[in-house]
């Protein structure tokens, strides 16, 4: 920080980190013969990257809510699972931006520091999480 409270130091998601991400995670996909929606965001939970690969309709806007959950959070959708059930918040989920627990979303990571997320529908719980988690590995490095 400098001395007027602010740092310009900061890791951002470009649209190239972006497309590489979702090349990873189409290629998983390919790979396991799946048709899904992968949704990539920054850190604010704002679409950076749509690609729909002949899946339904409704896997676009499970993809985001995935995608938004692991950046907002720094974790994968799902973990918030068991935090939320045990919660007497739990019924608040929707106030906070269209966050969910379902599957299938992943934080993307870059030296430490959270720059987004991916999220996957259109498959079962652990195959969404499988193409998401190859997109991250690439960031990851």
């Amino acid at each position: 920080m400098n001395d007027n409270g602010f740092t310009r130091e900061t890791l951002q998601l470009t649209l190239d980190g972006a497309l590489k991400v979702a090349e990873a995670a189409r290629e998983k996909a390919r790979e396991l013969d799946l048709k899904v929606t992968i949704a990539i965001v920054d850190t604010g939970g704002h679409l950076v990257l749509l690609h729909r690969d002949g899946s339904g309709c409704h896997t676009v806007s499970v993809a985001q809510a995935k995608a938004r959950t692991a950046a907002s959070m720094g974790r994968h959708s799902a973990m918030l699972s068991g935090a939320i059930s045990n919660s007497e918040h739990a019924n608040d989920l929707s106030l906070y931006g269209g966050l969910t627990v379902l599957p299938g979303g992943v934080p993307l990571i870059v030296n430490g520091h959270r720059v987004g997320g991916i999220g996957t529908s259109g498959a079962s719980g652990e195959q969404d999480i499988a193409v998401s988690e190859a997109g991250a590995a690439v960031l990851a490095g």
